[in-house]
């Protein structure tokens, strides 16, 4: 997913969350106590497959899953690998319609979060870190790529036409947009038609 792996997460989730390694002390202190002093974090969040949308009777579910990457930023200014862990997030997306572009946006229903590796010797702490995870795309990621999302997706429409009331209704399987059209013509007369999907 594009807008997931601009990786532009990381400097917002530093400024959001002054992200350094002292902010792991409640979470996994292990990251904590071997980064003295505090060390900034860098987050790379990369999806690893196309999202996996799901509708059903007024529900439209989006999967994404993907990996981060963590660095600490040492005072040298390089950086220090510290653990990596696929995510797999489920989100409910909201759709209307504005402007004749549909626009999406997300809401985070449920995070997994499962380590691949690490430096450090966590494994026990996972769900800390799952939960640090979930408020931190809250936060900072979803809010990105709601802003990407926002911009809309235009909808095919015919000449001098305009959608009047457009209401999405989700099925199984598919959606369906029931609409009245404003047509102008050319002539500078205008006319309405009515239900139209």
């Amino acid at each position: 997913m594009a807008v997931l792996s601009e990786n532009n997460a990381c400097s917002l989730l530093a400024t959001t969350f002054n992200l350094n390694t002292a902010l792991f002390k409640g979470l996994v202190p292990t990251i904590a106590l071997s980064y003295l002093p505090a060390c900034l974090v860098v987050l790379n969040l990369v999806a690893t497959s196309p999202p996996a949308v799901s509708l059903n009777a007024d529900r439209c579910i989006l999967q994404i899953t993907g990996c981060v990457d963590v660095f600490a930023v040492l005072p040298n200014s390089t950086t220090q690998y510290i653990f990596t862990g696929n995510l797999t997030a489920s989100t409910r997306a909201n759709l209307t319609i504005t402007k004749q572009k549909l626009i999406i946006s997300l809401l985070l229903k449920r995070l997994q979060f499962s380590l691949l590796r690490s430096t450090l010797g966590f494994s026990d702490q996972i769900s800390l870190v799952e939960n640090f995870l979930s408020y931190a795309l809250r936060s900072a990621v979803i809010p990105v790529i709601n802003d990407k999302l926002g911009k809309g997706f235009p909808l095919p429409n015919l000449a001098d036409t305009t959608l009047t009331g457009p209401v999405i209704k989700m099925n199984q399987g598919h959606l369906v947009i029931s609409t009245d059209v404003h047509y102008k013509h050319e002539k500078g007369g205008d006319e309405d038609l009515h239900s139209c999907s």
